[in-house]
């Protein structure tokens, strides 16, 4: 910057807030810029004192129906046998109603897959009648479908804890540097799913 030029306020301004100084500066502040610039500047500096920490109760939290997630990488290829660990009702970035699915792994190609957790979606839009394949066939497995093909609930939560076999996909179309665990096709349990109750809505 050429010695004759005269720093504008803002870039006063900058090259103080970089300093992030937790000192008084007023004196400093006041000769640079001026009187009417001190109030500005000083409410942008981080305080002396420091803010006071927020305080919360931990025991407000309600943490029973929260999947703890394991993302380690299953064996691609392998088949799992699963319980649906999480069920709700969200939305593609398309904008088309759809079911996110939490798979918790309870046995399968090795030992130490139990308790990995693999997401899997499908679509539940009306709008997309050739992309219903997906939650027809889940709701098949888990015994949530009638012979004549119809949904046995309207309730997204009564997926939960039924049981489902699926095979594992390695993917890293997305990215390369870090695989992720995916859902390429489900099939019935090895232990079938039984009874059914529906659950009230709401």
């Amino acid at each position: 910057m050429p010695p004759d030029r005269r720093l504008t306020v803002a870039e006063k301004e900058e090259d103080l807030l970089a300093t992030k100084t937790t000192t008084p500066v007023a004196d400093e502040i006041d000769v640079i810029l001026g009187a009417e610039d001190l109030d500005a500047v000083l409410n942008q500096l981080p305080s002396a004192a420091g803010e006071e920490e927020e305080v919360f109760n931990l025991q407000e939290l309600e943490l029973s129906g929260v999947v703890e997630m394991d993302f380690r990488l299953l064996t691609n290829g392998a088949w799992y046998d699963a319980v649906i660990a999480s069920a709700k009702q969200s939305r593609s970035s398309a904008g088309n109603k759809m079911l996110e699915f939490i798979f918790l792994v309870e046995d399968g190609a090795e030992s130490t897959a139990t308790g990995v957790t693999v997401t899997e979606y499908a679509i539940c839009d009306s709008r997309q009648p050739k992309a219903l394949w997906k939650i027809k066939k889940i709701a098949r497995q888990v015994g949530l479908l009638s012979d004549n093909g119809l949904m046995l609930t309207s309730n997204a939560k009564d997926f939960i804890g039924r049981r489902i076999k699926f095979q594992n996909k390695v993917d890293s179309e997305y990215n390369p540097n870090q695989p992720r665990n995916k859902v390429s096709a489900t099939d019935f349990p090895t232990t079938p799913n039984t009874s059914f109750a529906p659950s009230k809505k709401g």
